[in-house]
C-alpha cells in the first residue's frame, strides 16, 4: 500500500480543493491564506514526485519515509504528522 506521503495524486487533489474553495472566499487576506496553503500542497506533491524518481532511480522501497518510521527510525515524526497513534 502506498504511502500517503509519497502519494503525489492525493497532494495535487488537495491543492485543486483549497485553490476552488479560495475562489468562494471574499476576504482577500483569507483567500491569500488558501493560496499559501494550496501552493504548500503543490510542493509537497512536487517532493514526492522527485523523491518517486530517485526510488525508481535506486530501486528503493516505494516509499523509504514510510519504511523508516515503521522501523522506528524516525521517532515518531511520521506519526506526530499523521496524528495520535
Amino acid at each position: 500500500m502506498a504511502s500517503v506521503l509519497c502519494n503525489v495524486g492525493l497532494w495535487l487533489e488537495h491543492a485543486q480543493k483549497v485553490r476552488a474553495l479560495s475562489e468562494v472566499i471574499s476576504d482577500p487576506e483569507e483567500k491569500q491564506q488558501m493560496l499559501v496553503v494550496a501552493a504548500g500542497f503543490d510542493r509537497i506533491a512536487e517532493l514526492a514526485k522527485e523523491q518517486a524518481t530517485i526510488n525508481e532511480q535506486y530501486h528503493l522501497p516505494e516509499c523509504p519515509v514510510e519504511e523508516l518510521a515503521l522501523a522506528g527510525q524516525l521517532e515518531g515524526s511520521v506519526r506526530h504528522a499523521n496524528g495520535p497513534a
